[in-house]
This record gives structure tokens, C-alpha cells and sequence, in this order.
């Protein structure tokens, strides 16, 4: 059950927010690992030899984002981490069996879909924590000297 930022004084709520936040990072740079998993799985399913694979492997892996390029930031994973690890794909992609290849999707559907659900309850909940704080900011006013982090 998520904490009620309604409780919490100022600094327990930027704690939190802060930790909420780190988690969500780390939540969603293994939604992003899966991503890469699916799509080199789904490539061995459609190349005929170890060439076509090798081709495709290297376009999905540099496949530039859909949007303007950002700044690149590093992820520090400072909690758990079984929060970003995965299980490794299997080394012989190509010799698996229509069958074991759709399970193998199958499980790492599952994986991406508990994730992006466990992203969105991490995002709905930061959106809380960022409520109250701009609630409180409004209600009691800014201290620029706590802004800065400034001795009063």
C-alpha cells in the first residue's frame, strides 16, 4: 500500500518521492532490457540463417530512438538487483523450436507486462507525491533558502 504523503513532513515526503522515483528508474530500465530481449527473440524467429539473424540482431540493437535525440544519463541502480537483472537469453536462439521460441515470448511478455504494471503504479504514485508537494508549496509558500538546501 502505497505511504500517505498527506502525513509525512516535508522532508519524509521528498525522501520518499526521491526513493519512489530512484525505484521507478530502475523499474524502467529493465522494461527497457525486456524490450531488447523481445526483439532479438522475435528477429531469430524471422531469420532463416545465422547471417540474416546477425543482420537483424545488429539493426535492432542500434535502432536510434523514435524521438529528437536527448542527453544520454547513465541509470545507477541503487536498490535490489533483481530490479534490473534478467534471466539470459538462451545462447542458441536460432535452434529452438517454434514452440520453445513462443514460450519463450510468452514469458517474456508476462515479465514486461508485470513490470510495466508495477511502472505505472510506481508513476501514479510519484504523480501523488508530486501533488502534495506542489499542494503544500502553494498552500504555504516557497522558502528559497529551503530550496537550496540552506540553513535557516
Amino acid at each position: 500500500m502505497p505511504a500517505q504523503p498527506e502525513a509525512m513532513d516535508l522532508e519524509e515526503l521528498r525522501r520518499h518521492r526521491d526513493a519512489i522515483r530512484d525505484e521507478e528508474e530502475a523499474v524502467s530500465y529493465r522494461r527497457r532490457l525486456l524490450h531488447a530481449q523481445l526483439d532479438i527473440v522475435e528477429a531469430a524467429a524471422v531469420a532463416t540463417d545465422h547471417e540474416e539473424f546477425q543482420a537483424m540482431l545488429a539493426e535492432v540493437l542500434s535502432d536510434a530512438p523514435p524521438t529528437v535525440a536527448t542527453a544520454v544519463r547513465a541509470v545507477e541502480i541503487s536498490g535490489p538487483r533483481d530490479a534490473v537483472e534478467l534471466e539470459p537469453l538462451p545462447a542458441d536462439l536460432l535452434d529452438l523450436t517454434d514452440e520453445e521460441r513462443a514460450g519463450l515470448l510468452a514469458r517474456l511478455r508476462a515479465q514486461e507486462q508485470v513490470v510495466s504494471d508495477r511502472r505505472r503504479e510506481l508513476l501514479a504514485e510519484l504523480d501523488h507525491l508530486q501533488e502534495e508537494l506542489v499542494r503544500r508549496f502553494q498552500r504555504d509558500g516557497v522558502d528559497a533558502r529551503a530550496l537550496l538546501g540552506e540553513d535557516h
